[in-house]
């Protein structure tokens, strides 16, 4: 659950069994991601879109202009969505059945530390 779904169901979570909610919202973000396309990837995707037209328009002449766009746009979303699989990183931090059961019955979200793996020292030092 992401955005605005997550949103609204903490809204109806903690209005329906009167739940205290102040230590998810204040760390909210490390447990949701917005809904919404930020600015920077709307911009790299129309970026790419440019700049793969004006190559595919200068490489292949012969091909109408309307599809060196189409094909400008496919290959930078595409670009696009291969970067973000590659760079995003699985969220440690969720709040399970149990802890909301548990709120709901205590008045209270008590949420669980993300407990880190050490990180390995360096050989030598």
């Amino acid at each position: 659950m992401e955005g605005d779904d997550a949103v609204e169901f903490f809204e109806e979570f903690k209005r329906q069994f009167s739940v205290d909610l102040s230590d998810l919202e204040l760390d909210w973000r490390s447990y949701f991601a917005p809904e919404e396309i930020s600015l920077v990837p709307a911009t790299t995707v129309l970026v790419l879109t440019v700049v793969v037209r004006i190559a595919l328009s200068r490489l292949l002449p012969h091909w109408p202009a309307l599809i060196c766009w189409i094909v400008g746009f496919v290959v930078s979303f595409l670009a696009l969505f291969a970067f973000d699989a590659l760079v995003r990183q699985p969220n440690p931090k969720e709040i399970t059945i149990g802890e909301l059961v548990e709120a709901a019955e205590c008045g209270h979200l008590r949420l669980k530390p993300i407990l880190r793996k050490p990180s390995k020292a360096v050989a030598g030092s």
